[in-house]
Protein backbone atom coordinates (compact mmCIF):
# COMPACT_ATOMS: atom_id res chain seq x y z
CA UNK A 1 0.00 0.00 0.00
CA UNK A 2 1.24 3.47 -0.72
CA UNK A 3 -0.47 6.73 0.07
CA UNK A 4 0.13 10.43 0.28
CA UNK A 5 -1.75 12.27 2.99
CA UNK A 6 -2.21 16.04 3.20
CA UNK A 7 -1.94 16.74 6.94
CA UNK A 8 -2.38 20.49 6.57
CA UNK A 9 -5.44 22.62 7.12
CA UNK A 10 -6.95 22.37 3.63
CA UNK A 11 -8.35 25.89 3.82
CA UNK A 12 -4.78 27.22 4.01
CA UNK A 13 -4.36 26.22 0.35
CA UNK A 14 -6.57 29.11 -0.74
CA UNK A 15 -6.75 31.39 2.32
CA UNK A 16 -3.39 33.07 2.81
CA UNK A 17 -4.46 34.49 6.18
CA UNK A 18 -4.25 31.10 7.89
CA UNK A 19 -1.36 28.72 8.38
CA UNK A 20 -1.28 25.01 7.46
CA UNK A 21 -1.64 24.33 11.19
CA UNK A 22 -4.59 26.66 11.86
CA UNK A 23 -7.00 23.80 12.57
CA UNK A 24 -4.75 22.54 15.38
CA UNK A 25 -5.53 25.54 17.58
CA UNK A 26 -9.04 24.33 18.43
CA UNK A 27 -10.07 21.97 21.21
CA UNK A 28 -12.02 18.86 20.16
CA UNK A 29 -15.45 20.27 21.06
CA UNK A 30 -14.93 23.46 19.07
CA UNK A 31 -13.46 21.52 16.17
CA UNK A 32 -16.56 19.32 15.95
CA UNK A 33 -18.65 22.48 15.60
CA UNK A 34 -16.52 24.19 12.93
CA UNK A 35 -15.32 21.21 10.87
CA UNK A 36 -17.32 21.15 7.64
CA UNK A 37 -19.17 18.00 6.58
CA UNK A 38 -18.63 19.07 2.97
CA UNK A 39 -14.86 19.29 3.37
CA UNK A 40 -14.22 17.13 6.40
CA UNK A 41 -10.72 17.34 7.84
CA UNK A 42 -9.27 15.07 10.46
CA UNK A 43 -6.34 16.39 12.44
CA UNK A 44 -4.27 13.23 12.75
CA UNK A 45 -0.55 13.84 12.60
CA UNK A 46 1.85 11.73 10.53
CA UNK A 47 2.86 9.25 13.28
CA UNK A 48 -0.79 8.42 13.89
CA UNK A 49 -1.23 7.24 10.30
CA UNK A 50 1.81 4.98 10.55
CA UNK A 51 0.57 3.61 13.88
CA UNK A 52 -2.87 2.89 12.40
CA UNK A 53 -1.33 1.02 9.46
CA UNK A 54 0.83 -1.02 11.83
CA UNK A 55 -2.14 -1.77 14.09
CA UNK A 56 -3.98 -3.49 11.25
CA UNK A 57 -1.06 -5.64 10.19
CA UNK A 58 1.07 -3.56 7.84
CA UNK A 59 4.85 -3.32 8.02
CA UNK A 60 6.06 0.22 7.38
CA UNK A 61 8.58 0.26 4.51
CA UNK A 62 9.06 3.99 4.03
CA UNK A 63 7.89 7.24 5.57
CA UNK A 64 8.61 10.70 4.18
CA UNK A 65 7.42 13.91 5.76
CA UNK A 66 6.89 17.10 3.78
CA UNK A 67 6.96 20.67 5.01
CA UNK A 68 5.72 24.00 3.62
CA UNK A 69 7.53 25.00 0.45
CA UNK A 70 10.35 27.46 0.96
CA UNK A 71 10.84 26.71 4.63
CA UNK A 72 13.15 24.33 6.39
CA UNK A 73 11.39 21.85 8.66
CA UNK A 74 12.98 23.35 11.74
CA UNK A 75 12.94 26.97 10.54
CA UNK A 76 9.16 27.21 10.83
CA UNK A 77 8.19 28.97 14.05
CA UNK A 78 6.11 26.80 16.34
CA UNK A 79 2.45 27.61 15.57
CA UNK A 80 -0.19 28.28 18.17
CA UNK A 81 -1.80 24.89 18.84
CA UNK A 82 -4.23 23.55 21.42
CA UNK A 83 -2.45 21.86 24.34
CA UNK A 84 -3.66 18.43 23.17
CA UNK A 85 -1.34 18.79 20.16
CA UNK A 86 1.68 19.78 22.24
CA UNK A 87 2.32 16.11 23.06
CA UNK A 88 4.56 15.65 20.03
CA UNK A 89 8.14 15.60 21.28
CA UNK A 90 9.57 15.84 17.78
CA UNK A 91 8.28 19.09 16.30
CA UNK A 92 8.56 17.58 12.80
CA UNK A 93 5.67 15.25 13.72
CA UNK A 94 3.50 18.28 14.42
CA UNK A 95 4.72 20.53 11.60
CA UNK A 96 4.69 18.04 8.72
CA UNK A 97 2.08 19.05 6.13
CA UNK A 98 2.35 15.93 3.95
CA UNK A 99 3.03 12.29 4.59
CA UNK A 100 4.16 9.70 2.05
CA UNK A 101 3.71 6.21 3.47
CA UNK A 102 4.62 2.86 1.92
CA UNK A 103 3.56 -0.37 3.66
CA UNK A 104 3.27 -4.07 2.97
CA UNK A 105 0.91 -6.52 4.58
CA UNK A 106 2.82 -8.28 7.34
CA UNK A 107 2.92 -12.08 7.10
CA UNK A 108 0.96 -13.70 9.86
CA UNK A 109 1.10 -17.24 11.13
CA UNK A 110 -2.64 -16.94 11.92
CA UNK A 111 -3.55 -16.62 8.26
CA UNK A 112 -4.15 -19.90 6.49
CA UNK A 113 -3.93 -20.04 2.70
CA UNK A 114 -7.32 -20.40 1.03
CA UNK A 115 -7.85 -23.38 -1.18
CA UNK A 116 -8.91 -22.73 -4.72
CA UNK A 117 -12.71 -22.79 -5.05
CA UNK A 118 -14.62 -23.81 -8.14
CA UNK A 119 -17.42 -21.59 -9.31
CA UNK A 120 -20.09 -23.75 -7.64
CA UNK A 121 -18.63 -23.52 -4.13
CA UNK A 122 -19.29 -20.71 -1.70
CA UNK A 123 -17.44 -19.23 1.23
CA UNK A 124 -18.87 -19.33 4.73
CA UNK A 125 -18.27 -15.81 5.99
Amino acid sequence: MSCQVDTSDHFSHFDSTITPWHFLRFDERTWKLVNSELLYQNRLRAPSYAALAASVGFDICAVALGFPEGSGQLAVPMPLVHHTFQQWEDRRDLLATTLDLVCVKAPSFHEQPREHLSGSESLDI
